[in-house]
């Protein structure tokens, strides 16, 4: 038997996994921002500092019930899945996440690689012309070990 993930997700938090070395976002934003870089209005690489960018179009409470996104595949050992609020997305480039998820190595698990991720998004960060120090919500697991930390 094949192990397999399922993830269901509406509004801006992310998941995303790290495979081979290799960072990749499996979800999507629902924001005003991230539907006009669908539709090519806007350049992928304004979305970060985009004065819009906090605008949801999907999220429990709207009037009208939100489709949340489900995706699933398959899952190697090694792979690292990392589910995280905008408060880490906004605080760290996807390049430094998979820098701190290569440093972790493969010998140690996601406790410390979690620790790493902790730190580093702790720290106060200027983002979009603003200072945040909010902690972000993260939880990352490991197919490894099967531990999570958050």
């Amino acid at each position: 038997m094949t192990d397999k993930y399922v993830i269901g997700l509406v509004g801006d938090s992310r998941a995303y996994r790290f495979r081979d070395g290799i960072l990749e976002q499996l979800t999507r934003d629902d924001t005003w921002v991230q539907e006009r870089v669908g539709k090519g209005d806007i350049a992928p690489d304004a979305v970060r500092k985009h004065p819009l960018g906090h605008l949801l179009t999907q999220c429990p409470g709207l009037a009208d019930p939100p489709t949340p996104l489900i995706l699933h595949g398959g899952v190697e050992v090694g792979d690292f899945y990392l589910l995280c609020s905008d408060g880490l997305v906004g605080m760290l480039e996807d390049s430094e996440i998979e820098s701190i998820l290569s440093a972790s190595g493969s010998d140690q698990g996601t406790t410390d690689t979690g620790s790493r991720v902790q730190r580093y998004s702790t720290r106060p960060t200027r983002r979009a012309g603003t200072t945040t120090s909010r902690r972000p919500s993260f939880a990352l697991t490991s197919q490894r070990t099967g531990s999570s930390s958050f």
